[in-house]
């Protein structure tokens, strides 16, 4: 524009949009060996497509985990082993060990009295022979009753009375064992049956993983594509920035006076002062030209600082 052009138009905006487009976000499309990324920056959309090998090993995976689900039936199988479990934790904590113990030591009671028997018999025989029936000797019990007894009679009883005591002390622990191995026979019971109900969904989960692994390494062109996309938009800001700084440098240049605008603005300021009666005093050619614009009257504002209310 010339001079004259630019002192009555009006002030010249900057353009940005050079340095906004540098800057914007231009996302790349990548093909891997992992398979191809799309953006669409209009619809703001973007999205992947798996390779198709991959995409037939994630479908194999997918669906093996698909035909880990179990069955009504092996539900139902779970569920009776863990209830059995349960039912049986129930009878063990409730067991009398003390009508057990004493059971087991009649039994073994049972079985030992033919044998001591026979051995009353063997013993009462001896003596008869030997002619030591009746002998005894004075001794006195626990009560401090005192009397007279066989000495090999005493011996015999005194053993079958350790081995009793014994008997006894053992009945109660393998009551109590009884009992114990029950208690852990339940809970194992019952933990298969637990462990029946979530291995399959252990599987599932396991199987979905590795085709869930897959199907990630399709992200990794869009990952990409997107990188790339941030560090040209990164150096597009820049370049943006120089050019925004460019451009209000020209904008300013457009806008301010040269030397013949001012020159011209001085003259004119002159003769509209002179016109308006604003040098020497007394009353211009339009001292009383109210036809002129307001801003036109008012001598005390240069004109050269209304260039743009100038029709």
């Amino acid at each position: 524009m010339s001079f004259v052009t630019d002192m009555f138009s009006s002030p010249e905006t900057p353009d940005y949009s050079q340095a906004i487009n540098a800057a914007k976000f231009k996302p790349y499309s990548v093909s891997t060996g992992f398979g191809t990324s799309n953006f669409n920056t209009d619809n703001q959309t973007a999205g992947y497509t798996l390779d198709p090998r991959l995409a037939g090993f994630r479908d194999v995976f997918y669906n093996a985990a698909q035909g880990m689900a179990p069955t009504a039936e092996q539900t139902k199988y779970a569920n009776d082993v863990s209830n059995y479990g349960i039912n049986l934790f129930g009878k063990a904590a409730n067991l009398d060990t003390n009508k057990i113990a004493q059971d087991y030591y009649n039994q073994q009671q049972n079985i030992l009295n033919p044998m001591r028997t026979q051995e009353n018999v063997t013993l009462g025989d001896t003596l008869f022979k030997t002619g030591r029936t009746g002998a005894g000797v004075g001794m006195t019990n626990t009560a401090g009753q005192t009397g007279y007894v066989n000495p090999e009679q005493f011996a015999l009883l005194s053993a079958r009375e350790a081995e009793n005591a014994k008997l006894a002390a053992g009945s109660t622990d393998r009551a109590r064992q009884m009992q114990i191995d029950d208690l852990n026979k339940a809970l194992g019971y019952y933990g298969i049956g637990q462990q029946f109900k979530t291995d399959p969904y252990t599987a599932m989960n396991s199987l979905f993983g590795y085709g869930a692994g897959i199907e990630k390494l399709g992200l990794s062109p869009l990952t990409l594509g997107a990188d790339i996309g941030t560090s040209s938009a990164n150096a597009g800001a820049n370049v943006g920035k120089l050019l925004a700084q460019q451009e209000d440098a020209r904008v300013a240049a457009e806008n301010t006076p040269g030397f013949f605008e001012n020159l011209l603005g001085t003259a004119l300021n002159a003769g509209v002062a002179y016109a308006t009666g604003g040098m020497g005093g007394g009353g211009g050619l339009f001292s009383n030209a109210t036809w002129l614009p307001s801003w036109a009257q008012n001598t005390s504002t240069p004109w050269s600082n209304n260039w743009g209310n100038l029709p």
